[in-house]
């Protein structure tokens, strides 16, 4: 991502051109949203907004088209070895949790609930373990 301007170059900047500081502070959003999104996706620039307070369809908008266009510029991780999670990125290989990084993932994992009920899940299952299916193991 390219480098962007500090509050108070902003500040300067924003009397004399109003329309670039605008453009600046997007792209600083772009790299916030990129440092701490789980997911590059509409739902995920909506939620990022949504807590910094910045919600608005202009910017919902404007975010992201920049977030699709750095999708596509850079890619996303199709890593089979990498699970995207809330807390980061687990990596089969070496079993650990590490930060995302730079690395964009389309999909993420969704949180662990242990009391969570899978009711359909679960009926889906027992109609299959009768006799005249095999047993799951």
């Amino acid at each position: 991502m390219a480098e962007s301007l500090n509050e108070q170059e902003l500040a300067e900047l924003s009397a004399e051109q109003p329309i670039k500081v605008e453009k600046d502070k997007e792209q600083v959003l772009l790299e916030e949203f990129a440092k701490e999104a789980p997911v590059f996706g509409e739902n995920a620039v909506y939620v990022f907004l949504k807590r910094k307070g910045r919600l608005n369809s202009r910017l919902l908008k404007n975010i992201t088209t920049l977030v699709k266009a750095e999708a596509n510029s850079v890619g996303v991780n199709n890593d089979p070895n990498l699970i995207n999670t809330y807390h980061g990125v687990f990596n089969i290989d070496t079993k650990q949790l590490e930060p995302r990084g730079s690395r964009l993932f389309d999909h993420i994992l969704p949180e662990y609930d242990p009391r969570a009920n899978a009711p359909a899940f679960t009926t889906l299952l027992n109609n299959y373990n009768t006799p005249e299916y095999p047993k799951f193991i």
